[in-house]
C-alpha cells in the first residue's frame, strides 16, 4: 500500500486545486475544496482512490480563481473520474476510454503472466537438465560398486525385506554413490533381474529373501 503524505497544517482555509494520478501518471481526479482534508477524505471512500499514489496541489488567493482553474483542467486535462461539466457524450466516451484501459492492462498483465511462468518453466527445466547431467558426469567419474555386495552388507540377519527399504539403506552406506540417490523399488527390481536375483510377493509386496541373493553371490553360482 502506498503511503500519502501532506502536511496537516496546509489543509484549513486554502482554496487549492488539487491532481491525483497513479502510479503510471495518468491524472485521475482533478477538484478545487478550501478544506483539503475534508475533501480527502470524501474521495478515501471512492474506488479510484485506491489507485492514487500522488496528489499535487496548486493553491489559490479566492475560491473563485480555484473554481475556474478547476474547470480549467477538467476541460483540458480530462481526468478519467471527473464527471462534473461533461456532457453525457463525452462522459460516455470517458467510461469506454476507461474501459479499454482497463481491457488493455488486463490484457498486458496477463500476457507478462505469461511470460514469467514461461521463463520460470524453462528455469526449472534448465536446472533439472543441469542436475541430470551433473549426475550422469558424477557416475561417470565414480568407480564402480558391486550392488549385490552392497546388499549383503545392508541386509542383516536371514528375514525377507520389502524391496522399497532397500534403497534408502544403500543410500545410508553410500551416500554420494550416484546410482543409488534415485534408486526405487521398481528400479532396484529391473537390476536384480538383469542379475539374476528372484524376487518373491508376500501379500503383492515385493521381497528379498537373504538366501537367494546368497545363491547369485556364492563362488559356486
Amino acid at each position: 500500500m502506498t503511503a500519502l503524505l501532506v502536511d496537516v497544517s496546509q489543509l484549513i482555509d486554502m482554496h487549492v486545486v488539487y491532481r491525483m494520478f497513479d502510479a503510471q501518471g495518468r491524472l485521475l481526479y482533478a477538484g478545487m475544496t478550501g478544506n483539503l482534508s475534508r475533501r480527502l477524505g470524501d474521495h478515501a471512500g471512492k474506488a479510484f482512490f485506491l489507485a492514487v499514489t500522488t496528489i499535487t496541489l496548486e493553491r489559490f488567493p479566492t475560491a473563485a480563481e480555484a473554481a475556474l482553474a478547476e474547470q480549467e483542467a477538467i476541460n483540458t486535462e480530462h481526468p478519467l473520474f471527473n464527471h462534473v461539466g461533461l456532457s453525457d457524450e463525452e462522459s460516455g466516451r470517458r467510461k469506454r476510454v476507461r474501459k479499454m484501459q482497463l481491457s488493455d492492462e488486463k490484457i498486458r498483465a496477463a500476457a507478462e503472466n505469461r511470460r514469467r511462468a514461461a521463463e520460470e518453466k524453462q528455469l526449472i527445466a534448465d536446472e533439472k537438465q543441469r542436475a541430470a547431467a551433473e549426475r550422469e558426469r558424477l557416475r561417470r567419474e565414480q568407480p564402480p560398486r558391486d550392488l549385490l555386495a552392497d546388499l549383503a552388507e545392508v541386509m542383516t540377519g536371514d528375514e525377507r525385506m520389502r524391496l522399497s527399504a532397500l534403497p534408502h539403506l544403500l543410500r545410508q552406506l553410500a551416500p554420494w554413490h550416484v546410482a543409488y540417490q534415485d534408486l526405487n523399488g521398481v528400479k532396484l527390481w529391473d537390476e536384480l533381474r538383469q542379475r539374476g536375483v528372484r524376487v518373491v510377493k508376500k501379500g503383492n509386496v515385493p521381497r528379498l529373501d537373504p538366501a537367494d541373493l546368497r545363491k547369485v553371490n556364492s563362488p559356486a553360482a
